[in-house]
């Protein structure tokens, strides 16, 4: 069934609506494709009001004002965000199949549209998706897909303002499904977001309680041996008491980061940064020959993803000639390190 044909049906409901209480304007070229671009939110409201709206125009629209910051002004009183989220709840539109397709399908719009909500304050609505437990007319597995892609989002959409902002939503997130007693696999696109955003922002001002609280939570959404690496790195790089010990012990484990050695990409590139900054805090407490061994590790097993031209000597430690091997072997040690692709 058509979103026009869904408008329709509800159409007591949409007109019913404050926000929606207008007379629709007559259409025409005066609402073709320049007044769209010239009103882009007294299009979109006049096509709420005369039933034509659907999410392809809905699509257009976000694009518009996404593209211009001056077009996402409030119009009567209403902002963007409160429109866009009165229509999709009383049109009914948010709980059909075709919405959950153009979501899960066509992501650049779901990020549109999550941060028109977000921006414009209407996070109730985000909520009410992600904790939905049933979808009409559509699988479970769209439905988690639907989900995961949307709570991705949230958390992206945040974390470019206020990354600590952005770990408390992942926590609310994380209770919702405690408290439903399942969905906790709708997690780990979102909280892969996060780690990658963690790693980039070193120098976030994130507290203890908020950051321990997120890593605690890894197994929850990574359960399985992968979990060990993502809580490796994260100690790694932890505000106040980042530890190497984690990922040191991952490393020496014959059953932990060698299996990686012919995984996906991603996760290959993941072990490797693992590996090497723990090389070099081992470096930094001049436990040399954990750390000699560290990048011996690698430059086995991930040899693609080291500098080709770095080559050091094989040659084993000992207590008495750690500190004169060191010195000899610095430079090459800082070109291993700095020679890692990006993950």
């Amino acid at each position: 069934m058509s979103s026009a044909a869904l408008a329709s049906q509800h159409l007591d409901a949409v007109l019913s609506n404050p926000l929606l209480a207008m007379k629709p304007a007559r259409r025409g070229s005066q609402y073709g494709a320049s007044q769209a671009l010239k009103d882009p939110t007294g299009w979109f409201l006049n096509e709420i009001t005369s039933g034509s709206a659907t999410l392809s125009k809905l699509s257009t629209y976000l694009n518009i004002i996404c593209r211009f910051d001056t077009a996402a002004q409030p119009h009567q009183g209403k902002t963007p965000g409160a429109i866009v989220g009165g229509w999709l709840r009383s049109s009914g539109i948010d709980t059909s199949k075709e919405f959950l397709e153009v979501c899960v399908e066509t992501k650049y719009p779901l990020f549109l549209l999550v941060r028109l909500l977000i921006t414009d304050g209407e996070t109730r609505l985000l909520w009410k998706w992600f904790a939905r437990s049933s979808y009409p007319d559509s699988s479970l597995q769209s439905g988690l897909r639907f989900k995961e892609q949307l709570l991705r989002r949230m958390v992206r959409v945040q974390a470019y303002h206020d990354l600590p902002q952005s770990l408390l939503l992942f926590e609310r997130a994380r209770d919702i499904c405690e408290k439903q007693g399942k969905g906790f696999e709708s997690l780990r696109l979102a909280g892969q977001e996060l780690v990658r955003t963690i790693l980039s922002r070193p120098n976030a001002p994130i507290s203890n309680e908020i950051y321990d609280t997120f890593r605690e939570s890894v197994t929850l959404w990574f359960p399985g041996s992968w979990a060990v690496a993502v809580d490796a790195m994260l100690w790694l790089r932890h505000p106040t008491r980042a530890s190497y010990t984690q990922g040191l012990q991952f490393i020496q484990d014959p059953a932990g980061a060698a299996k990686y050695a012919n995984a996906k990409p991603g996760q290959r590139s993941f072990v490797v940064q693992l590996s090497l900054g723990v090389a070099r805090e081992l470096l930094a407490a001049e436990r040399y020959e954990d750390a000699q061994a560290v990048m011996a590790f690698v430059k086995k097993h991930f040899p693609d993803l080291v500098m080709s031209d770095v080559s050091h000597e094989q040659t084993e430690f000992d207590a008495q000639s750690a500190r004169s091997k060191w010195a000899q072997t610095e430079k090459r040690n800082l070109e291993l390190l700095d020679g890692l692709l990006p993950a």
